[in-house]
């Protein structure tokens, strides 16, 4: 079993009481089922500009971050492909700093990884197949999706060579005397004698909370 890693970065945005929604097309991650737009970070790319990029990509929409809301992270095992697959997903507040879009302005990217993108109710989104993270993201019911509704975002393949994917979690921790804890990077570490916020990275299939809160305890007790 190959055990792989992979972030991706979404976006909540609402506009006169409705959210925006896109459905993912034959070649997408949940073909058919409709989430909330966002998609992978690349490599060396900011979380907030991979968001921003995607809802352009998917809804032709130009929106801003306005904050972070959640970070959470699931896995997925495809025993065909025998990969076991933990996706870290941020999911950022967005707004759109030039005004509301008209209905008939939002596009998909066709038949390929989005075809569809809406402004819909709450009500209306709730009668829609949704992916796991969007229906928890929006506080409806988390419907298991059928076998086979999830596919591989893209085919696995070896590492870079140069490149290494990390998804850290840390914490800034104060007293009651406005103290901040930092911790000191040990000797035969990279960046040995610096300081920093406690936290380290996170291992596969951990929730990003639950690593922070074991670094917590295992560098500073």
């Amino acid at each position: 079993m190959q055990f792989t890693r992979r972030v991706g970065a979404y976006g909540l945005v609402r506009d006169s009481g409705r959210v925006l929604v896109v459905r993912d097309g034959a070649e997408g991650e949940f073909p058919g089922v409709w989430r909330l737009p966002g998609g992978g970070v690349d490599h060396a790319e900011h979380p907030e500009h991979a968001v921003v990029r995607e809802v352009a990509e998917q809804a032709g929409l130009t929106v801003a971050v306005t904050r972070l809301l959640a970070v959470i992270a699931d896995v997925v095992t495809f025993p065909e492909d025998a990969v076991a697959l933990h996706t870290d997903r941020l999911l950022f507040e967005l707004d759109m700093p030039h005004g509301a879009v008209p209905e008939g302005a939002l596009r998909g990217t066709g038949g390929g990884l989005v075809d569809q993108a809406r402004w819909l109710s709450s009500a209306e989104v709730a009668e829609l197949p949704l992916t796991p993270f969007t229906a928890e993201a929006l506080g409806l019911p988390v419907t298991p999706l059928p076998p086979g509704t999830h596919r591989l975002p893209h085919p696995a393949v070896p590492p870079h060579p140069d490149r290494r994917l990390r998804f850290g979690a840390y914490g800034l921790v104060t007293d009651r005397a406005e103290r901040i804890l930092l911790t000191q990077i040990a000797e035969g570490y990279p960046g040995a004698g610096l300081w920093h916020l406690p936290g380290g990275g996170t291992d596969h299939g951990e929730q990003p909370a639950t690593g922070l809160l074991r670094e917590l305890v295992e560098e500073g007790g």
